[in-house]
């Protein structure tokens, strides 16, 4: 029973997608697991930038990554914009992550800087 103009049947056809969306979830799964590898790694950046009290974003660095990706996507037949798309919501979450980590070690020096420690205002006597 032929189904198709091309003269293939159903059955063919739906072994054919089979065996490509398996292609496809496999291929998912690797991207999805470098992308926990990215992560992983931005994370160390991230707690070293903190520990060096180097500024969370790096915009020359950013610039840069940006162009070698666009330039790569290009030479695999992937859409520059599209790479752009991907990466901005990339660089969003680990610039949002490099600053979370260096949020609790600012509040806690805040909290222990010797300005915290001297009153600009001490109470009088009255007020005791």
């Amino acid at each position: 029973m032929h189904d198709f103009a091309d003269g293939s049947n159903r059955s063919t056809f739906q072994r054919s997608l089979d065996h490509l969306r398996a292609q496809i979830d496999e291929i998912d799964s690797d991207i999805i697991g470098l992308l926990g590898r990215r992560f992983e790694t931005t994370r160390k950046i991230g707690r070293l930038k903190a520990e060096h009290e180097a500024d969370p974003v790096d915009v020359d660095r950013e610039v840069a990554v940006f162009a070698a990706r666009r330039t790569l996507a290009a030479a695999h037949g992937v859409p520059p914009a599209t790479i752009d798309a991907i990466y901005q919501l990339v660089v969003t979450q680990v610039v949002s992550e490099h600053h979370a980590v260096r949020q609790p070690r600012q509040k806690a020096a805040e909290r222990t800087a010797p300005s915290d420690l001297i009153m600009s205002n001490p109470p009088t006597a009255e007020a005791c």
